[in-house]
């Protein structure tokens, strides 16, 4: 047997092993079993990301887990979460990098501590204390021709009240990845991330549109001026505002004119819904 159809082959018994695993994760009746199961199902990870071939492998089977690539091919993301009985989540997530000039690929774990992150929008966050989410879309961002930056779009299920999409900025660094970068210009501020927070009970979308180099989203409001603040109360109000791409930075625009149907295509299984 050649050396790639043998690594094809322990590839695919390694995606069987991690999709019947997670499977197994999501149906355990409590949370001391569901974690205990997610435990083997992160070495199952990790064994994947130290096999030979693993970057261009599809796993296909992997369908509610998110295995998504950077468009310019530079890294991938492996990335999941545990749903308590209390509706509350811890995120798990990889990022396998590629070099292309010298072959090489090397990973580095994500860690949400969940711990409550004081002003997320206005910190940088290292590898090791993570805004934890699913990620769903990756955005490279351009400086002399080179990517300085990728824009992440995320979801967090945050708990039983409320829900979270995160615009983030990841970037490679010297000492690791970092992620927040004062990219996001706001009316009054820059911000390192965007956090948009509202009723669980809703559906927001978060889009990036590349044709206006726009992420385009849903204006949140309370449905009673007296919730200002009371995110349990916040949903979209009709009206769409957005960042838009200029020199490197994203620019926010309020009340645009768009018309976008209101789903989001993930490629994760929503756990709060």
């Amino acid at each position: 047997m050649g050396g790639a159809s043998a690594q094809m082959e322990s590839l695919s018994a390694l995606e069987d092993s991690i999709a019947h695993t997670h499977q197994r994760m999501l149906a355990a009746g409590d949370d001391n079993l569901r974690f205990a199961i997610n435990d083997s199902l992160r070495l199952l990870i990790i064994e994947v990301l130290n096999s030979e071939g693993c970057f261009a492998y599809p796993f296909k089977k992997l369908t509610n887990m998110g295995t998504i690539t950077s468009p310019d091919k530079a890294f991938r993301v492996f990335n999941w979460n545990v749903a308590r009985e209390n509706e509350t989540h811890k995120y798990f997530c990889f990022i396998l990098t590629a070099d292309p000039k010298t072959q090489t690929y090397n990973w580095t774990e994500l860690l949400d501590q969940e711990r409550t992150i004081d002003k997320p929008e206005s910190r940088y966050l290292a590898e090791d204390n993570w805004f934890g989410c699913l990620y769903y879309e990756i955005i490279p961002v351009k400086k002399r021709k080179k990517v300085d930056y990728y824009v992440m779009l995320g979801w967090d299920g945050n708990d039983r009240f409320t829900t979270k999409k995160v615009i983030d900025a990841l970037s490679f660094e010297k000492n690791g990845i970092r992620m927040g970068a004062p990219v996001f210009k706001a009316e009054k501020s820059t911000l390192k991330r965007v956090v948009l927070e509202y009723s669980s009970d809703v559906m927001v979308s978060v889009k990036y549109h590349s044709d206006m180099k726009s992420i385009v989203f849903d204006h949140l409001a309370p449905g009673d001026p007296a919730m200002v603040g009371v995110y349990a109360m916040y949903g979209p109000d009709l009206s769409f505002d957005s960042y838009k791409l200029k020199k490197g930075k994203w620019e926010l625009q309020s009340n645009i004119d768009i018309r976008l149907e209101r789903k989001d295509s993930r490629p994760y299984n929503d756990p709060g819904r």
